[in-house]
């Protein structure tokens, strides 16, 4: 009995391409985990300077959570890949995944960081 790909079962194509997947998995894993960490890091950062910092480092921090927050990822991933090229910037697809969720990380880290700091007394 044929699967839905034609002659190929699902299972045939799961072991046929089993290493090419869990790299995949891998890359997966170690985008999720620098993104994160490296976004938390840049939104204490953020959080710190948007709520003690002199109004133009707030009101610059506040200005980027807000258009980071405000924006689609995909759309950031977009800029980042397509907007940039014809002013000379050039990066690689993994690049500017990297940079996309750390920026687009740290924009809501920040927001929770903040949250955090003002709810204490």
């Amino acid at each position: 009995m044929p699967g839905f790909l034609g002659d190929f079962m699902i299972v045939d194509i799961f072991t046929t391409h089993f290493s090419t997947l869990m790299k995949g998995l891998a890359f997966t894993f170690e985008l999720a985990v620098v993104s994160m960490l490296c976004g938390s890091l840049l939104g204490i950062l953020l959080a710190l300077g948007r709520t003690f910092g002199a109004k133009p480092v707030s009101w610059l921090c506040a200005a980027y959570i807000e258009l980071i927050r405000g924006t689609p990822l995909l759309a950031q991933l977009f800029i980042l890949y397509f907007a940039l090229p014809p002013y000379g910037i050039r990066l690689s697809a993994v690049t500017v995944a990297f940079l996309g969720f750390i920026l687009n990380s740290a924009a809501y880290q920040a927001e929770y960081t903040r949250g955090s700091i003002q709810a204490v007394g």
